[in-house]
């Protein structure tokens, strides 16, 4: 197991990014004066209530039975499991805010939330793909639900890297529908060929 060390920029997604997915889909001058207020609040506040951990483990062809490689994957000589979260905080933050009646506001931090996790996972795809980039070539990212790979993998996933510590990452899957919790994490796999050199 390998822990990475974000930095703030890592997982600071667009503005536009944020309200497309909290449903404006207008170009950003658009928007009202309001509503940039208020996401401009709710950045600064999610920002605060992040608590980003990203953890990595290499693992070799064989590791995973066939039936826990998503297609595509099947014949690389290696693979990365990669965990992003971005902590339990920032779904409290998300939860009181609907309880308190500000809905709007909730969906905003819950944007932010997605297109944060997204960036950090690009993030750290593209760090893991440089450092490779002499000796392998990476296959796309994949992540348990894409298409007709079950979102139950999240789980056998998680418990078969398990065996190495996890450095107290705070993040399961629930055994039955796979769903990861906290909310905003992401659990995904790279496959990674050898290059051919003359």
């Amino acid at each position: 197991m390998r822990e990475h060390l974000p930095s703030r920029e890592d997982f600071m997604p667009r503005v536009r990014c944020v309200l497309s997915r909290a449903g404006h889909h207008g170009v950003l001058s658009d928007a009202s004066p309001e509503v940039l207020r208020a996401v401009k609040s709710v950045y600064a506040e999610a920002l605060g209530a992040a608590r980003p951990r990203v953890v990595s483990w290499d693992v070799p062809n064989g590791f995973f039975t066939p039936d826990m490689i998503p297609p595509g994957l099947e014949g690389a000589a290696s693979h990365t499991v990669l965990l992003v979260t971005l902590g339990s905080k920032l779904d409290d933050v998300i939860a009181s805010r609907f309880a308190s009646g500000s809905p709007f506001e909730a969906v905003l931090f819950d944007a932010w939330g997605s297109e944060a996790a997204e960036a950090l996972t690009q993030a750290m795809d593209s760090l893991l793909r440089e450092e490779r980039a002499e000796r392998f070539r990476g296959t796309f990212r994949f992540a348990p639900g894409y298409g007709d790979f079950s979102v139950v993998n999240n789980a056998r996933w998680l418990e078969r890297v398990d065996g190495a510590p996890r450095g107290g990452l705070p993040v399961t899957a629930d055994p039955r529908t796979g769903v990861l919790s906290p909310r905003k994490s992401i659990l995904c796999m790279i496959g990674w060929y050898k290059k051919e050199h003359d």
